[in-house]
């Protein structure tokens, strides 16, 4: 009976089990790095880091996640000004013991912080005002993707397991593309020893808009952290009777901070 169930393992491919097992009361650093490049305004550079601090919670986990820098490339933005709001203050992130989130402790708390922020940001009502009815409408998961968001992009326990190989995927819609558009491609895995390599190449397009996105990311199989990833999306849309390109390219690493 034992080798029967050997056998079947086998056959079904055998997948390892995702793992979850950062380490525990150590500050990681999270970086990112966005240059936009738009074909009427130029580049444009965001950079923020972070602090994370993983401990237990019950039979799950705790992150404590920290703004600590930002940076823009343009002076006096709006940007900056928002980050305020979240810049020095500890936002709590419950996670399950497979390191997927459940919740932000205080969300409407920090919601609220983000609204006052705009308030002050943008000083005029035909800014403020529109500002505030999408802030104000925003669901439950958008706001988590906004606060969390960064987050949640270094938690890859599901990949820990993968085997090498290549499929095809659909990805769904992303940013803020009108009209929303999901991507077609191919993900390609690759193994080697605590690495796990996964890389994205796909597009799509509706009518005069067309976007892809090329991505790579690489997991510690050990831990089930994306340690760095590589993003290359670019938009191209016609607008009024022109055609404009987007580009953003976005880097992010994910470590232990040395002391």
């Amino acid at each position: 009976m034992r080798g029967a169930f050997a056998l079947l393992s086998l056959l079904a491919g055998g997948a390892a089990q995702a793992r979850f097992a950062p380490a525990l009361d150590v500050p990681y650093r999270l970086v990112r790095v966005q240059e936009h490049h738009d074909d009427r305004d130029g580049v444009r550079r965001f950079e923020s880091e972070r602090r994370i601090v993983f401990t237990r919670r019950g039979d799950g986990y705790l992150a404590r996640m920290t703004l600590i820098a930002t940076q823009d490339s343009r002076s006096g933005s709006d940007y900056a000004m928002l980050a305020t709001a979240l810049n020095g203050r500890a936002i709590d992130v419950e996670l399950d013991r497979g390191g997927h989130l459940l919740r932000i402790r205080d969300l409407d708390a920090i919601w609220a912080r983000l609204r006052a922020a705009i308030g002050t940001a943008a000083t005029r009502d035909d800014l403020r005002l529109p500002l505030w009815r999408v802030h104000d409408a925003a669901t439950t998961a958008q706001r988590v993707q906004v606060v969390a968001g960064v987050l949640s992009m270094v938690l890859a326990p599901d990949d820990t397991g993968r085997r090498p190989g290549s499929r095809t995927v659909t990805l769904p819609p992303v940013g803020a593309v009108q009209p929303p558009l999901s991507m077609n491609g191919t993900e390609t895995v690759r193994v080697s020893g605590r690495r796990v390599s996964v890389t994205v190449s796909a597009a799509g397009k509706d009518g005069g808009t067309a976007i892809s996105l090329a991505r790579s990311s690489v997991v510690d199989r050990r831990s089930g952290l994306v340690t760095q990833q590589h993003d290359d999306q670019r938009v191209d849309a016609g607008v009024v009777g022109e055609r404009h390109v987007n580009r953003d390219v976005t880097r992010l690493t994910f470590f232990p901070a040395v002391s």
